[in-house]
């Protein structure tokens, strides 16, 4: 992942993206640090899911010249208000140090809150409410925020969605809740939760599905195009490209009409007229300003869902790219006394950390 990423933006850098599976948890930050610091020619922050990992990214980041090198990640607990101490110890360091803080709530109906809509929002505010308090307690100058993540079950699977109907009907109950009681804007997230299992075109607008129905309830549009599938559970390359292809369309909207002599194409028009022996597919000016004005996917094709065996032609083009991608990669040149430093920092943490 990390070498897709800075084959596909390298400019931009690459982050913590894959949980390790081979290391003890509470090194598995570190260890993905020495990777993304290793393979990236700008390796953004690992995440610190626990307080004790912090001040070891930290002294990491000070020998590539980065302060403060660690993301603090989402401060969530387990519904109905409970605190662990991983997740205490970092909610406290968090506010002391004055970053914004809050409750990335993730509740769902009828198993850790309320099934009933009225029921589901009283216990999910209390949980904002008390939160809030507890950082307004420890520093009365943080910043207060927090998202909502609401989930139902499934009656016949059991699966939990964070991105049906019903779930999204108890995030806009409890955001609006929030709003009216005490003036506070808690945005609904995200896109990226979505339930789809495979791939695809189906993935990418259940996606795009979702998160237009947030910014139509609350005026926020939240980030999409991560590529992930499961409820968040997986980052599937294939499905991050396609993604990436129908974001360039959503982009069209943002762009802006330069309106000058050569746009206007009035010498164009006049000599078009009205169009019996001639039309602007034949025209200089559409050679030359097409690419610029009309949207061209890499991947996607434009005519829409064409059955089955289509699909599977654009997944199969989607994972040469990948490919090709990968095989394009560079290792960049990283200076060998660093990454040892940085390795003798991750072992002294092994020791100190897992005795």
């Amino acid at each position: 992942m990390v070498k897709l990423g800075e084959s596909l933006h390298p400019d931009s850098g690459v982050g913590h993206s894959l949980l390790l599976t081979d290391v003890p948890a509470i090194l598995e930050p570190l260890e993905a640090a020495l990777v993304l610091a290793e393979y990236s020619r700008k390796p953004l922050p690992a995440f610190a899911w626990n307080v004790r990992q912090i001040d070891y990214l930290v002294e990491m980041g000070k020998v590539l010249g980065i302060e403060n090198w660690f993301g603090w990640g989402a401060i969530c607990f387990a519904h109905p208000l409970r605190w662990d101490r991983d997740t205490a110890d970092k909610f406290v360091r968090r506010v002391k140090s004055g970053y914004p803080t809050g409750l990335t709530a993730m509740p769902v109906a009828g198993v850790t809150a309320p099934v009933t809509a009225a029921g589901f929002v009283v216990v999910a505010s209390a949980e904002f409410f008390a939160t809030w308090m507890a950082a307004l307690a420890l520093n009365e100058n943080v910043e207060l925020e927090g998202s909502m993540w609401a989930g139902t079950v499934d009656a016949r699977t059991g699966s939990t969605s964070y991105s049906a109907p019903d779930a999204m009907l108890y995030s806009f109950a409890t955001v609006e809740f929030l709003r009216r009681w005490c003036g506070k804007e808690v945005p609904v997230g995200g896109g990226e939760y979505c339930d789809a299992k495979l791939p695809g075109l189906y993935a990418a607008l259940e996606k795009a599905y979702k998160a237009m129905t947030i910014a139509a309830f609350t005026g926020r549009h939240p980030p999409v195009g991560q590529g992930m599938l499961e409820g968040g559970k997986t980052i599937c390359p294939v499905q991050l490209l396609l993604e990436r292809d129908l974001g360039s369309g959503v982009n069209v909207y943002a762009r802006h009409i330069d309106v000058s002599p050569d746009n206007i194409a009035l010498d164009t028009i006049v000599d078009v007229g009205f169009g019996l022996g001639k039309n602007y597919l034949q025209s200089r000016h559409t050679l030359r300003h097409c690419r610029e004005s009309l949207w061209i996917p890499e991947l996607l094709d434009r005519s829409g869902w064409n059955g089955f065996e289509n699909e599977e032609k654009i997944l199969e083009k989607t994972q040469k790219r990948v490919e090709d991608l990968l095989a394009a990669y560079e290792k960049p040149e990283i200076d060998a006394g660093k990454l040892s430093r940085m390795r003798e920092i991750a072992k002294r943490a092994r020791r100190e950390l897992l005795r």
